[in-house]
């Protein structure tokens, strides 16, 4: 710096009161003014004045981000990168975008180790500092993790561990490291790192889950009538846990027998571990064994491990069949304990009325009340709340109808189920959120994460929330559909709906050979179908004939030859009009919906292919109808294997998963 001043007269004075604000091993300079700490970097003019003036770091964020960027190019002049910064201001992934626009730079120049020396015509001092950095030690290679994860804060911090600490001996390691990412952007994310971790706590939770009556009785009310009911549907991992478990506690029983016991209680894994630990006791003894088909004469060996996916409810269900017995005591003492206190109540004359059932036999303790002291049953508040709930409403007005008060919110956590008062509190905080009215929040459409997005530029929302991370658009609130527009992406109750038509519309084609179960459909020939097994169906009833005298024109008979694509359409379109019911019906809430691409419509298009399709006629060829009866043609049973295959990405076969 003298040297550079050779020409100035006063130039000690100078270069003194230069270094004095220096900060030392930093390359952005530390001044202090007024005994607070500012940092910006600071030009000094020939005779020592300041050519522009000090910012505090706490209000002004794109310095700290200056600083971090310094770190990677040392050699770039930091009021060079403040511009960048400033040009990106607007931009939530500047950093991002400035170290890669300076790498670029990089890479199309020569690599300059030494900064150019300044003429000493200089107007302004060149007070970059760089000192020699010694092999990095554990500390600093944090540092340098630290420095990736910002710039990468979608990236796994474990893999910028690893990658940083194989390329120690690289005195540019952050540098180069960030290029390799920048050009090829695949590396590990933090979403994946946490789902996993995630998974993998919540599955040795449940399995380690221990067992206490009272939260158990809070979360399944009725444990017994929950568990051994066959109506409630069931997911394919639940089941495939179901056959596992199963499959390991028996290892004595066939595993044919074991799946068809679990698929006759509609794959419910409570009803089916009775009947088979029935089975099992009542079979005694190597001789009845062997006789029997359903035992192996020695036992399987090997455990089998739970898929990767934990399913809750089963790990749940498989905790009550350990307790059943110990949980049906419990309930017959509260039962008998509760009669006792409604008798005693009854014989002093302490019992209550609820103003809305108008039960007149109702304990104290099971009455609750709104802010104005009017009593109701727990019962009556529980179903009332649970139709506000659902209107998405989060005021609970009195059930008397002429008060207008409500019930407090210590009420509502004592009377209703913990997971239901737990999402109402969530829904009364969101709804707060909102009344607030502050500008530019946005909330994440999958939690209650939310947040200021200034730059209305920015469509993709991305949610920081660690239990969610997911990325949404912030516009329609579904999931982040780029480079598609709002209107051309299918909405997640449309998705739904549109499977299920699909799925029964796919279904309604498809024959099943009555006797080995084989589905098949064909595209011609005549309506008597024998199947490979052996066994004659008709294809219009789809019921088992001899010969025939099944077809005919009269009444309760079948037509031998029919207009095979008119028939398919004809079901198909039944069979997706029926679905569409049954799925607004049980989804009350998809009943507007209007999808985007409907099934329906491509059953419209294929009456239009068939419309020139009649019957096949062989004309004066020498087929006889009559062969298919004694040799099932081969290409037909090509024909059913391969429609099989077509149709199995919608009727996955459960055996042969397992």
């Amino acid at each position: 710096m003298v040297e550079q001043r050779k020409n100035t007269p006063d130039r000690a004075e100078l270069v003194i009161r230069a270094l004095q604000s220096v900060h030392p091993g930093h390359a952005s300079h530390s001044v202090v003014d007024n005994g607070e700490k500012l940092n910006q970097p600071i030009r000094i003019g020939d005779h020592g004045e300041k050519l522009n003036q000090p910012i505090r770091e706490d209000s002004n964020p794109l310095l700290k981000e200056m600083e971090i960027i310094a770190q990677m190019f040392p050699n770039k002049d930091q009021n060079e990168i403040y511009a960048y910064l400033e040009a990106h201001h607007d931009n939530p992934q500047r950093i991002q975008v400035v170290t890669e626009e300076l790498l670029r730079m990089d890479s199309g120049s020569q690599d300059q180790s030494e900064p150019d020396n300044v003429g000493a015509d200089d107007e302004q001092l060149d007070l970059t500092v760089v000192l020699e950095k010694p092999a990095p030690p554990l500390s600093q290679l944090e540092k340098d993790v630290d420095e990736m994860k910002v710039i990468f804060p979608d990236c796994d911090p474990n893999y910028l561990f690893e990658v940083l600490e194989s390329k120690k001996d690289d005195p540019e390691r952050v540098k180069n490291v960030a290029a390799t990412m920048f050009e090829f952007r695949n590396y590990p994310k933090l979403k994946d790192a946490l789902e996993r971790e995630k998974k993998h706590a919540r599955k040795n939770k449940l399995q380690k889950m221990t067992f206490d009556i009272k939260d158990f009785l809070q979360t399944f009310e009725d444990p017994l009538t929950y568990f051994y009911s066959e109506d409630k549907q069931v997911s394919a991992n639940y089941i495939a846990h179901a056959v596992i478990q199963l499959h390991n506690y028996f290892p004595r029983m066939k595993e044919p027998f074991i799946k068809g016991v679990l698929e006759k209680h509609k794959n419910h894994y409570t009803p089916a571990l009775r009947e088979l630990e029935q089975e099992s006791g009542a079979v005694r003894g190597t001789r009845q064994r062997r006789k029997s088909p359903k035992f192996l004469l020695r036992p399987r060996t090997g455990w089998l491990p739970f898929p990767e996916e934990p399913d809750e409810i089963f790990f749940k269900e498989h905790l009550f069949t350990q307790h059943e017995l110990e949980i049906r005591e419990y309930l017959q003492e509260q039962k008998q304990l509760q009669a006792r206190k409604l008798e005693d109540a009854r014989i002093n004359g302490e019992l209550c009325e609820c103003g809305c059932c108008y039960d007149d036999e109702v304990l104290f303790e099971n009455m609750a009340t709104c802010t104005d002291g009017h009593l109701f049953c727990h019962e009556c508040i529980r179903r009332a709340s649970a139709e506000i709930i659902g209107q998405g409403k989060i005021k609970f007005p009195c059930l008397s109808g002429e008060c207008g008060e409500e019930f407090s919110t210590s009420i509502l956590q004592h009377v209703l189920r913990p997971n239901v008062f737990s999402k109402l509190l969530q829904r009364i905080q969101e709804e707060e959120i909102k009344q607030a009215d502050i500008p530019d929040l946005v909330s994440c459409p999958f939690c209650s994460f939310a947040t200021i997005m200034p730059n209305p530029d920015d469509k993709v929302f991305r949610c920081l929330n660690p239990e969610c991370l997911k990325e949404s658009c912030r516009l329609c609130r579904e999931p982040n559909h780029i480079p598609l527009r709002c209107e051309e992406v299918e909405k997640q109750g449309e998705t739904s709906m549109r499977t299920f038509i699909e799925n029964k519309i796919s279904e309604a084609m498809l024959r099943t050979c009555w006797k080995c179960k084989k589905r098949f459909y064909k595209m011609e020939g005549c309506n008597k179908m024998t199947c490979t097994c052996g066994a004659s169906m008709c294809y219009i009833c789809r019921k088992p004939v001899r010969d025939y005298s099944h077809f005919g024109n009269g009444p309760g008979m079948c037509p031998q030859d029919t207009n095979i694509l008119e028939l398919h359409r004809q079901e198909m379109e039944k069979a997706g009009l029926e679905a569409k019911q049954k799925f607004t019906t049980e989804h009350p809430e998809a009943s507007g919906t209007n999808l985007k691409y409907d099934p329906l419509k491509h059953v419209q298009e294929y009456k239009g292919q068939g419309a020139g399709h009649g019957t096949v006629d062989y004309g004066d060829s020498d087929y006889d109808d009559s062969e298919e009866d004694e040799f099932y043609d081969e290409e037909d049973d090509l024909d059913a294997e391969s429609s099989e295959d077509e149709m199995q990405c919608y009727h996955e076969d459960l055996h042969a998963y397992y």
